[in-house]
């Protein structure tokens, strides 16, 4: 079932994992986004979706919308790309180039600002006033 609205956020996270995938995979964009089932593609295609759900803000409808399938094809992307992450050392890499970017984006993702307070030493009344604002910012 494709998701009728996408959170603000959904398209920025598409537009800056994108680029990586396919310049990684050496594909088009528009080849990922669309139907072709050539292997390079497909590679390209279960590292997208995997990348999007590794976030963790989307949900899997989100990314069906996004890369123009069901959020079946999305739960056997990850899975492929799992699976193949054991055997084939290309997939092995691209996820270490993903964990990389990951890691950078954290910081500005809602997940990583929750996170980064949760973590915080501060006390638990301080806690609770940082994630109300940071949640009040978000839904502004």
């Amino acid at each position: 079932m494709k998701s009728e609205t996408l959170p603000r956020h959904a398209r920025t996270r598409l537009l800056k994992c994108l680029p990586i995938v396919c310049t990684y995979w050496r594909v088009n964009p528009t080849e990922v986004l669309g139907s072709s089932r050539k292997q390079c593609i497909m590679s390209a295609r279960h590292s997208l979706r995997f990348f999007l759900s590794n976030y963790g803000d989307l949900t899997l409808s989100d990314i069906a919308t996004l890369t123009n399938c069901d959020h079946s094809n999305v739960i056997h992307s990850i899975k492929t790309f799992k699976i193949f992450c054991e055997y084939d050392e290309d997939f092995r890499a691209f996820k270490r180039v993903m964990n990389r970017e990951c890691i950078k984006d954290e910081d500005y993702s809602l997940n990583g600002k929750i996170r980064k307070v949760i973590k915080s030493t501060a006390s638990i009344t301080k806690k609770v006033e940082l994630l109300k604002t940071i949640f009040q910012n978000e839904n502004k």
